[in-house]
């Protein structure tokens, strides 16, 4: 909840106070512990997607009942496979993120682009797209087409990534950088 908290002092409640808005979860977990949407479902009436490739928090997510769309997988530009290292709440795509072998199992996850999962639900408008996938994110980020969805408020780890890389991509596709919150860059749209 303190992405909540530092999205509400940043947009004056303007994002907190709508009703009935659609958010995206990148990185969605068990859709629960760590949810940075959860509370615009169950106190603003919010619907979503919940995007989780770790098949066991997958698992979790489904059991929630969240009044969310979800999908067991990535995401890419394109249709791709690929290797992700599964860990609770520390797992991540092999090629961006390691993990240690002995928290973890490798599975090959497929990915799929964010338009084409918002397509085959009919939504192009996103209020708030919370992406933490544990140093993917600007791999993520690139493999959004800008001009197909949009996306108003973005809260994006850059933990992994750092500032500039997500900066460098979010600010010539339209956005402005609003705040960092210690581990997380919010960018609105100008």
């Amino acid at each position: 909840m303190l992405c909540v908290r530092a999205i509400h002092l940043v947009v004056n409640g303007v994002v907190c106070a709508l009703k009935n808005g659609f958010f995206i979860e990148a990185g969605a977990a068990d859709g629960e512990t760590i949810s940075n949407t959860l509370f615009f479902e169950i106190k603003r009436n919010w619907t979503g997607l919940l995007v989780e490739p770790d098949p066991m928090a997958y698992m979790m997510l489904k059991n929630k009942n969240r009044k969310a769309y979800s999908i067991n997988s990535c995401l890419a530009g394109n249709v791709t496979k690929v290797e992700f290292s599964t860990g609770w709440l520390v797992g991540g795509v092999q090629k961006f993120h390691s993990v240690p072998k002995r928290k973890s199992f490798t599975k090959t996850v497929y990915c799929f682009p964010l338009h084409s999962l918002l397509q085959a639900i009919g939504q192009t408008t996103v209020d708030f797209f919370s992406l933490d996938v544990e140093g993917a994110e600007p791999y993520v980020l690139k493999g959004i087409d800008f001009s197909q969805i949009d996306i108003k408020l973005l809260v994006v780890e850059v933990k992994h990534c750092g500032s500039k890389v997500v900066s460098d991509i979010l600010v010539p596709a339209g956005y402005k950088f609003v705040k960092n919150t210690g581990i997380d860059d919010i960018y609105a749209k100008e």
